[in-house]
């Protein structure tokens, strides 16, 4: 139970870690991996994500309200329950990953966002 609100963290390797029930709240991450990390029921409100891979990460449950990610890779991963209400999702990649399309719908921009199906989004 990592409370990281209001951090920064930058070029960072989170890879095959174990956050769960983590705040994240208003953080700052930029050019990170978090390749295979179990980030389940996390807490990603407000925060600020750019260039940052959850390559085949658990994100089941998480809360990304009003965040921005931009460029982020979420390639094959889990993101069943995922709330990305009011999110900026510029330029991301959700290529098979756990997600639909309806629920992708509710973040506030999602220009050229890579979808589950691999389509472009524009």
């Amino acid at each position: 139970m990592v409370n990281a609100t209001m951090a920064t963290f930058n070029n960072c390797d989170f890879s095959v870690t174990f956050f769960k029930n983590n705040s994240f709240i208003q953080t700052t991450i930029y050019n990170s991996s978090f390749f295979r990390a179990s980030l389940k029921q996390s807490s990603w409100y407000k925060a600020k994500i750019s260039y940052t891979s959850f390559f085949e990460a658990d994100m089941t449950d998480i809360n990304f309200i009003d965040s921005e990610c931009h460029y982020c890779h979420f390639n094959q991963t889990l993101l069943k329950g995922a709330n990305f209400t009011d999110s900026s999702l510029d330029g991301s990649d959700f290529s098979q990953a756990n997600i639909t399309y309806q629920e992708l719908i509710v973040a506030r921009s999602l220009q050229n966002v890579i979808l589950p199906n691999g389509t472009i989004f524009q």
